[in-house]
């Protein structure tokens, strides 16, 4: 029993880690939120050579929806680090239980609601992704 548990949560991990990536998020972390209307007059000359030029332009409605898919980027980022931590979390109390019902009912819960919320999010980035895909031009989605 305990190889499948070790099998299963290593499967698991892997999977979390791996979503962002394998989703091709649009957002780099390091890179501006906001792709457009940056003053490079109040920037260093160091910082000006570093900002390319297309985050100059002023912002139009293609800034703002790449703006909205940075936001649902980060947002599958940071729901990764949460499955993660909700996942090892629940692993710790499984682990510690000692056969304790109540923290073993306490980790399944927290395990099945990781789970969920971690699939309605990647669900939520693919409905968007899709209709994005299918009602905007290649323009926006980049």
């Amino acid at each position: 029993m305990r190889p499948i548990i070790f099998l299963a949560t290593s499967v698991l991990i892997f999977v979390a880690l791996a979503a962002p990536f394998s989703a091709q998020a649009v957002w780099v972390p390091g890179q501006p939120v906001v792709p457009c209307g940056i003053d490079k007059s109040k920037l260093s000359a160091e910082q000006q050579a570093k900002v390319p030029q297309e985050y100059t332009n002023p912002c139009d409605f293609n800034g703002l929806v790449r703006l909205a898919n940075n936001i649902i980027s980060i947002g599958v980022y940071l729901a990764v680090l949460v499955a993660v931590a909700a996942f090892a979390y629940a692993g710790f109390l499984y682990l510690t239980s000692a056969g304790d019902t109540g923290k073993m009912k306490s980790a399944h819960t927290i395990f099945t609601n990781a789970g969920v919320g971690f699939i309605l999010v990647l669900s939520a980035w693919l409905l968007v992704t899709l209709i994005l895909g299918a009602l905007a031009s290649k323009a926006f989605c980049n």
